[in-house]
């Protein structure tokens, strides 16, 4: 192995031997990065160009729920760290609000409540007037 095999080795020991208050968080954090590109994957599958039913936009809207709920609940947990302990995993607070934000928009694009009606309605006000 090379003296950076080594060093990357070392440093993933330290990271490991570290309070287990930090793992669990970083675990959390990792499982729901994870559950988050599951979802987007899927999502741009059914939703974006896809045909989605729907049941589709059901499912589509628990999931969005329920990975709210928890990165809403990672941001609030992350303040109780320092900068220097998250970027030991590689995490930064900022990213895990913008994580959520994006879910947010998301949310907001596909479950606004709104009529295709009134959609329409909207559409042809905007894109049919005079240039």
């Amino acid at each position: 192995m090379t003296r950076e095999q080594w060093a990357w080795v070392e440093g993933l020991i330290r990271d490991v031997s570290r309070p287990e208050e930090g793992n669990i968080f970083a675990r959390r954090v990792f499982q729901w990065d994870l559950a988050v590109r599951q979802f987007q994957k899927v999502e741009h599958e059914r939703i974006v160009v896809g045909t989605p039913t729907d049941v589709d936009f059901e499912a589509h809207a628990r999931c969005l729920q329920g990975l709210l709920t928890i990165g809403n609940a990672l941001v609030m947990a992350s303040r109780e760290f320092q900068p220097e302990e998250l970027a030991r995993f590689g995490i930064r607070r900022e990213e895990i609000g913008a994580y959520v934000e994006a879910l947010e928009q998301s949310f907001r694009e596909w479950h606004h409540g709104l009529s295709e009606e009134y959609l329409d309605k909207v559409r042809q006000a905007l894109f049919s007037g005079e240039a």
